[in-house]
């Protein structure tokens, strides 16, 4: 059962402009002599930029085969059957994971894979805690081949802030499992369409991260 680090910067690189502002910012504050308060102000928006922008550090529970991770952090809202009919197919397993403002904005891929091809669905920006944020909202999807031979979707529900995703894959491209595939800057929820032959070891309700949480097993 190997376990494999999967961060690859301390924080998004989408971040530099915000923190670049922050620094001009406080640089002026400082010489135009700004009161304390203003100053304690002007870093806590530095910290609360650094922290919402963060890339953890994480090891992955299980980088055998047959196991798959989470491709996002938050909570578990939904496990259920369902067909999908623009990529797979098939019935499928789907696993939507909420992420909200307060989470790590990464997504990686569950396991092992190669990005075959993307498709971008324009939509609303309803609050994804709205029950039809999910037939509505603007969506991106990615459809992969696994390396061991199980291919899934990942389909991303863009939330109430309208902010572009940020994809950070080619097509073709091969990609470990839990290796970074996009960011997005907003709350926003992530369906993980995976073959039905498979084994989920977590529950609705339960937390998980990114790149390190155990979802389950594909079973023969």
């Amino acid at each position: 059962m190997k376990k494999t680090i999967t961060t690859t910067q301390i924080i998004a690189k989408e971040s530099y402009k915000y923190l670049i502002g922050a620094a001009i910012v406080l640089a002026l504050a400082v010489y135009w002599n700004f009161s304390a308060l203003t100053m304690l102000l002007l870093i806590c928006a530095a910290v609360a930029i650094l922290y919402f922008f963060r890339n953890p550090e994480r090891i992955s529970e299980d980088d055998s085969k047959d196991a798959i991770l989470s491709p996002s952090d938050g909570i578990i809202v939904s496990i259920d059957r369902e067909f999908e009919d623009n990529f797979l197919k098939d019935e499928c397993v789907s696993i939507t994971i909420a992420t909200t403002l307060k989470d790590a904005h990464f997504i990686r891929a569950p396991f092992a894979s190669s990005f075959k091809q993307k498709s971008i669905l324009h939509g609303l920006f309803l609050p994804t805690t709205n029950e039809k944020a999910r037939y509505l909202n603007e969506k991106f999807a990615a459809f992969f081949n696994g390396e061991n031979g199980k291919n899934y979707l990942l389909s991303v529900i863009a939330g109430s802030l309208a902010t572009k995703i940020s994809l950070y894959q080619n097509e073709d491209a091969r990609i470990r499992g839990g290796e970074r595939v996009a960011f997005l800057k907003s709350e926003f929820q992530t369906v993980l369409y995976l073959p039905k032959e498979v084994s989920i070891k977590k529950a609705v309700g339960d937390r998980v991260k990114a790149g390190e949480t155990l979802l389950g097993y594909f079973v023969s």
